[in-house]
This record gives C-alpha cells, sequence and structure tokens, in this order.
C-alpha cells in the first residue's frame, strides 16, 4: 500500500500537475488514516472456517497387476541384509578399505558371500 501510493506522488511530481502540492497532501492523510485504522488495538483476526470433514471410507484400488508392480520394485533380501550393518572393528574396518560393506550378507545364517 505505503510503496503504490509512493510511486504514484513521484510520478505526481515529476509532471508538476499539482505544483501546490495538493494531491501528496491529501494521499498522505489517506495513507496515514488507513495505518492507523489496520494497526489499532483490539481487532480481531477473522478466522476461516474449516469444512466438515469426510467421513466416508476412500475407495482403495488394486489387485494383482498392483501387486506384481510391487515386487517387482520391492528391494531384495540381498539389498536389505547389504544395508543392515554390524558393530565391531571387522565392520569399520570392511568399509575403509572397499568403501563398501557388505553389511550382515553372511552373519548368522543370513545369504552366503561366495568366493
Amino acid at each position: 500500500m505505503l510503496a503504490a501510493k509512493t510511486a504514484l506522488t513521484t510520478r505526481v511530481d515529476i509532471c508538476k500537475t499539482y505544483p501546490s502540492g495538493e494531491k501528496g497532501s491529501e494521499w498522505r492523510e489517506g495513507i496515514v488514516a488507513r495505518y492507523m485504522k489496520i494497526t489499532a488495538p483490539g481487532q480481531n483476526k477473522l478466522s476461516k472456517i474449516l469444512p466438515k470433514p469426510d467421513d466416508k471410507p476412500r475407495k482403495k484400488r488394486g489387485g494383482t497387476k498392483k501387486q506384481n508392480q510391487k515386487l517387482k520394485f520391492e528391494m531384495t533380501m540381498q539389498r536389505k541384509l547389504q544395508n543392515k550393518v554390524a558393530f565391531g572393528v571387522n565392520a569399520q574396518l570392511e568399509d575403509m578399505q572397499t568403501g563398501k560393506g557388505l553389511g550382515m550378507i553372511g552373519v548368522a545364517g543370513g545369504l552366503r558371500v561366495q568366493k
């Protein structure tokens, strides 16, 4: 609001359509009055009422096609075991040397690594 009115007053001053400054004084009074009205204490903000929620159960689509697609992109058991990290010195050394650890593969009945 203030920036727009300031821009208008500068245009009027540049064009010198009101050399006495009457229009600028009028706009200044309007700006001050509006600012005082906006910043007056004791005004409550209007709160927007939320709409009534839908309690209907939503339709869930699926079926064999969707299940097969999920299985196609599912994380493999090998990748899941690789993401688990064993605690201890051996795990730290393995990660430091190769930069990529095998995680829990081959530990306690998991997948075995063939050499």
